[in-house]
């Protein structure tokens, strides 16, 4: 059986904070994620801003379900839901949809939390490992994978920062509409939890639209189920350090001539400065014209 909702999630001073877009310090935050592996931020996007994600992730994921289709990967409807995931069908999954740029493009230049996720990254340049929209509903077809009990990152170090996740809000999260499961402080843990442990000790993150949740890669956690009628949108973004490999060539993606006419911030967080030379012409460039540059550590 599907385990039953529990009570909606209360932060208190023990907890993983919950402040608004303007109170956070990185300090606290960076405390909050060493401790529990998460941090909550309100109202970090505008309204405005979440009209036009939506509008885009439900484009995008439209899409991104058609290629998986083409492909032979997942259905389109008939499928058999698991009460607690698998390998199924990828309905609601929209992977890298950051490629469709727009409104994608104009959150990374706001630089959300950017301060947390340099923190929790050690401080130094970072760049984009991915970016993709899940939508949970109530229709067989969902994104199977979400619902397991899962961690993103592949591999455990238990010193080691590897990746920052931001968990945006695009719709409200609710007990109802499938909020997000987190064990907290499971940053720590090396092994799978129990499913017993998971949903008895875990908590369903709600919030409001707008709400980013700064995460470390390590934390266990599974999407909720959603018993509504209306779809419940999330963005996940992911950052490590520039030597470690992103999950899509952004440059190649978005083609080199268009990525050089992007803001610095963006070239960044795409991976334009920590590029991997191909041939000797591409190794051999003066500091300032190098693929990898000796700011990307």
């Amino acid at each position: 059986m599907y385990p039953l909702p529990v009570q909606e999630h209360r932060h208190n001073s023990r907890e993983a904070f919950l402040v608004s877009n303007e109170a956070h310090t990185t300090e606290e935050a960076q405390a909050s994620l060493d401790e529990f592996g998460y941090f909550t931020v309100e109202g970090a996007v505008d309204a405005s801003l979440l009209k036009k994600l939506r509008r885009e992730i439900d484009s995008g994921t439209r899409a991104c379900l058609q290629m998986q289709l083409d492909r032979g990967l997942g259905q389109r409807e008939g499928t058999t839901e698991l009460p607690n995931g698998g390998d199924g069908a990828l309905g609601g999954a929209a992977h890298h949809i950051v490629s469709a740029g727009g409104s994608f493009l104009e959150l990374l230049e706001e630089n959300p939390l950017f301060d947390i996720v340099a923190s929790h990254l050690g401080g130094t340049p970072f760049i984009l490992n991915s970016f993709g929209a899940v939508t949970n509903t109530n229709t067989n077809n969902m994104y199977e994978h979400g619902k397991t009990i899962h961690r993103d990152s592949r591999r455990f170090f238990a010193d080691f920062h590897e990746q920052c996740w931001l968990m945006v809000m695009v719709d409200d999260f609710t007990i109802d509409n499938g909020a997000t499961w987190f064990l907290p402080s499971s940053h720590k843990m090396a092994n799978t939890p129990t499913a017993e442990r998971f949903y008895s000790e875990g908590k369903q993150i709600t919030g409001k639209a707008g709400t980013i949740v700064a995460f470390d890669g390590r934390l266990w956690h599974a999407a909720g189920k959603n018993i509504t009628d209306s779809p419940r949108r999330c963005l996940t973004v992911s950052f490590t350090l520039p030597f470690l490999k992103p999950q899509l060539d952004y440059i190649r993606c978005f083609g080199i001539e268009a990525v050089e006419a992007m803001s610095e911030n963006l070239k960044q967080l795409l991976g334009y400065y920590s590029r991997v030379p191909s041939n000797y012409d591409e190794f051999y460039r003066p500091a300032s014209e190098r693929f990898y540059r000796s700011s990307q550590g």
